[in-house]
Formats: structure tokens, sequence, C-alpha cells
């Protein structure tokens, strides 16, 4: 059995580490603390209310917040589908259907993404009212 330089040893606790499966608890674990979390302080927050805008000033530094992440959640959607039909498109055109698929992806995704964040105050106010 040879005696493997630091490196390798290094790099094979690291992947030791970073396997998939630990991965995977860490970020169930994750999700599942953050429901908890919401879930427990939703009732003190029931009425929740977003304008996707990016003006400074309009209320408490909470609402804007909220509204700044919605701005930016519908920014992000709109990219997402523009960048993703031109790709579908010129994927298409050049017969390069890999490329074509994840355009229709990125498409579908971002408008998806758009919306939920359009939705996400009506959603939370239904289930907590």
């Amino acid at each position: 059995m040879s005696k493997l330089f630091p490196a390798k040893r290094a790099a094979r606790r690291l992947a030791g580490v970073l396997s998939v499966r630990r991965l995977s608890r860490v970020a169930g674990a994750a999700v599942a603390a953050v429901t908890t979390v919401v879930l427990l302080a939703a009732p003190a927050l029931a009425q929740v209310s977003v304008t996707p805008t990016a003006a400074p000033g309009l209320g408490t530094k909470v609402q804007n917040i909220l509204n700044w992440t919605d701005q930016g959640a519908l920014w992000a959607s709109l990219a997402s589908v523009l960048v993703g039909s031109m790709a579908w498109g010129l994927s298409k055109h050049f017969n390069n259907y890999g490329g074509a698929h994840k355009g229709q992806i990125l498409v579908f995704g971002g408008a998806t993404g758009a919306v939920i964040a359009s939705l996400a105050p009506t959603i939370i106010n239904t289930l907590f009212a």
C-alpha cells in the first residue's frame, strides 16, 4: 500500500466531508429549520403585501426589503425568459437540441418564477388568514 501525498489525502478527506448524502442531510435539516421558524412566526405576520418597486423611502425597512426582493425576483424571471428564449431559438436553428432543451427549461422556469413571485403575498395571506 503506497502512501498518499498530503494534498491527495486532504482531497480525499474533503470529498468525504462533502459527500452528496451528507450535503442532502444538511440541506434537509436547513429546510426543516427554516420551515419551522416561518410557520411559528407566520401568525404574528399574517398580512403580507408586496409592491414590486425599488423606490427608496416607501415605509419601514422590512417592507422595503420585501419590495426590493420581489422586484429582483421579477427582474431575474424576465432575464431568464429572455435569455432562455434566445438560447432556445438559436439552438433549435443550429440543430443543437441539448441547448434548445436548456433554453426551454430557462423560459418555463422564468415564467413559473414570475408567477410565484407575483402570487407569493396572496398565497401567504390565504394560508395564514
